[in-house]
């Protein structure tokens, strides 16, 4: 979604219309770009959305060139005149420019940390961005399993720092930094498109999950799960898939073109 009618105030409480500093490209659906909203959203940062496929044909040859990627999600800083590929760097730059980088090198090391972590899960639930397809049996033992595993490195994280369900934020910093905003753009989606999942989040992650609905009294956030739809989260035919067998099937093999147009590749 556009977000074209955000406005700031003067002192005087003039409304004045927000520049769009920020271009983000993806496909039109929640996943990955997910981690640029909540961070954009949080601090209240002006951007717009378009979709990536007129960029992603260009020549990377071709000196005219300006963004330079294999795959969305892609950021525009206009400002900059900068165009950043590939999900930690657009974060990490993200958070840099709008104040979310914790002070010391070890908070801010983890929080990079807590962010890779996230999107090695986001892989590791669509096979690998549709690599391969679930049936009932990988299934299992990824929910089992990794799934369990990956909820309980992130949750022993955050109760390492002091987290509890009810105060605190991830790595115990006085506000909150990277690894919050990675944390809300991954669970409270996955938990709102694939609701079979909320025991499993809930009772692995508690504290986690404590501290993105305390994230989402946030206005910016609010609005923002509030408006996007929870019957697509990755696209294509490994959402098919991962849905079949979450309702106790499997998918139907066969290639499915309308399926596939949705999800393509995403770094």
């Amino acid at each position: 979604m556009c977000i074209r009618d955000r406005v700031s105030t003067q002192s005087t409480g003039t409304p004045l219309i927000a520049t769009m500093r920020f271009v983000l490209y993806y496909h039109p659906i929640p996943f990955r770009a997910q981690f640029m909203r909540v961070i954009l959203e949080y601090t209240g940062t002006c951007y717009s959305e378009e979709l990536p496929y007129e960029l992603k044909l260009a020549d990377p040859a071709d000196p005219n060139t300006t963004a330079h990627f294999m795959a969305p999600p892609l950021l525009w800083d206009k400002e900059a005149d900068l165009y950043i590929s590939q999900t930690p760097a657009i974060m990490s730059y993200l958070a840099g420019t709008l104040g979310l980088v914790p002070e010391s090198l070890t908070d801010s090391s983890m929080a990079l940390k807590v962010l890779c972590d996230c999107n090695d899960l986001l892989n590791e639930i669509t096979c690998g961005c549709g690599a391969n397809m679930w049936d009932l049996e990988s299934w299992d033992r990824f929910h089992t399993g990794r799934l369990v595993r990956w909820l309980q490195i992130l949750e022993a994280t955050g109760t390492k720092h002091g987290l509890t369900s009810d105060d605190k934020f991830m790595l115990g910093t006085p506000t909150a930094s990277l690894a919050d905003m990675a944390v809300f753009a991954t669970l409270p989606l996955m938990e709102r498109c694939l609701p079979e999942l909320t025991a499993s989040l809930r009772e692995h992650a508690p504290n986690l999950m404590g501290l993105c609905d305390r994230l989402e009294g946030n206005k910016g956030l609010c609005g923002l799960m509030s408006r996007q739809p929870t019957d697509v989260y990755c696209g294509g035919q490994i959402e098919k898939s991962l849905r079949a067998v979450l309702a106790g099937g499997e998918a139907d093999p066969s290639p499915d073109p309308e399926a596939e147009s949705l999800f393509i590749d995403s770094d």
